[in-house]
C-alpha cells in the first residue's frame, strides 16, 4: 500500500574469512556451493540492499529477490533495480512505498562499505566464517562488538572435498543496545 508506514527489520548477510576478508578484486575469494545455497535460501523472497560494486560483481538482479543498489553516482541506472544515494534513503523509501516483496526482513548483502554503514542500524547478522586466511583481500566485514549482540545460532560445517570448513552464525542485536 502506497504511503503506509512499514517497520523494516534490517539484517546483514555475508561470508568472511577468519581475517574478515569478504572480497578480492570484486569477487568472493572462494566458491562454496553450500554457503551460496544458504545465502539464496535466506534472501529468496526478500529485498536485498547492496553497493554498486557488489551488484556489478553479480551482474544482474537475482531471481525471486528485489535488488536495491547504493551508489553516489547520481545518474546510475540498472534495469529492474532501484538505485539510491544512501542506505538511509533506501530504507526511508521502503518504509514509505514498500517493495515487491514483504518487508519483514530486508537484507544488506555488501560490500564492506555498505556493511559498515548498515551495522549501527542492523537488527540481525547472518555471518558465515570461512576457515581460511585470505592474504590479499581488498574488502572486509566490519568489526562489531559482541557485547551488543547475542548469538542465536552457531552451525559448524566440516571441510568437504575441496571446500574448507566454515560456520554459520546468527546474531541478534541485544534489545538494550543501540
Amino acid at each position: 500500500m502506497k504511503g503506509r508506514k512499514f517497520s523494516v527489520k534490517l539484517s546483514m548477510i555475508g561470508a568472511m574469512a577468519k581475517n574478515r576478508v569478504i572480497g578480492k578484486n570484486g569477487q568472493l575469494p572462494w566458491k562454496i556451493p553450500k554457503e551460496l545455497a544458504y545465502f539464496k535460501k535466506k534472501t529468496k523472497g526478500h529485498v536485498m540492499i547492496m553497493g554498486r560494486k557488489s551488484y556489478e560483481s553479480i551482474g544482474k538482479p537475482l531471481p525471486q529477490r528485489e535488488s536495491i543498489v547504493l551508489s553516489r553516482q547520481a545518474d546510475l541506472e540498472f534495469p529492474g533495480v532501484r538505485v539510491f544515494p544512501s542506505l538511509k534513503r533506501a530504507i526511508d523509501d521502503l518504509k514509505l512505498h514498500g517493495a515487491s516483496y514483504p518487508l519483514e526482513e530486508v537484507f544488506v548483502t555488501g560490500g564492506g562499505e555498505i556493511y559498515a554503514q548498515a551495522l549501527p542500524l542492523a537488527d540481525r547478522i547472518y555471518l558465515t566464517v570461512i576457515d581460511l586466511i585470505v592474504d590479499d583481500g581488498d574488502a572486509f566485514f566490519p568489526e562489531f562488538d559482541l557485547n551488543h549482540w547475542q548469538m542465536v545460532s552457531e552451525t559448524p560445517v566440516p571441510a568437504q572435498d575441496s571446500d574448507p570448513a566454515y560456520t554459520f552464525y546468527v546474531y541478534d542485536r541485544k534489545t538494550d543496545s543501540t
